[in-house]
């Protein structure tokens, strides 16, 4: 509450309050309200801020690329989920690297048999896709037969530089 002195003015109601240092320092109402507005503004900027940098890292993994290019020219995909071990039936795809060399790429990976018992050969079909799921490339492929739990390392050659795919999807064929 406000209180008037002789002259009929009005006093502003003060606070003390210690500082860091310890020091006792009066304080009015309206700086404390001057001290919350500036709080409450610092806070609004900081989550501005925090809302800019999120849309422009946004932005900038839309236009990412998914391989790094060595010195000698040669490309070779590095995206995590197209390395990502793959389940196939009765196997397991992993190991999987894409490689590309003027224009033309090599598709490597390591495919095992999951099962206790042999498994037949079979035809599959291998799907590259990018990072919203549509299909950048697709080829047959071939499972050979597998012995229980064994393992061995294939390769497709292609052509056509693959090596921006974010995926792969592999699937067994039904016919």
């Amino acid at each position: 509450m406000a209180r008037t002195n002789k002259n009929n003015t009005k006093q502003r109601k003060t606070t003390t309050k210690k500082n860091n240092t310890g020091k006792r320092v009066k304080q009015t109402a309206k700086s404390s309200r001057i001290e919350l507005n500036r709080l409450v503004i610092l806070v609004l900027v900081l989550i501005l801020i925090i809302f800019a940098v999120n849309i422009i890292v946004r932005k900038v993994d839309s236009n990412r690329t998914y391989y790094t290019e060595l010195e000698d020219g040669t490309k070779e995909n590095n995206s995590r989920k197209l390395k990502s071990k793959k389940k196939l039936d009765v196997a397991e795809v992993k190991d999987i690297q894409i490689t590309s060399q003027n224009g033309i790429s090599n598709i490597e990976m390591t495919v095992k048999n999951t099962t206790s018992e042999k498994i037949s050969g079979f035809a599959a079909k291998i799907q590259l896709v990018d990072k919203e799921g549509n299909e950048v490339y697709m080829t047959p492929a071939f499972i050979s037969d597998l012995e229980a739990k064994e393992e061995y390392r294939t390769s497709i050659t292609v052509p056509k530089d693959l090596t921006d795919a974010y995926d792969m999807i592999i699937t067994k064929n039904e016919t």
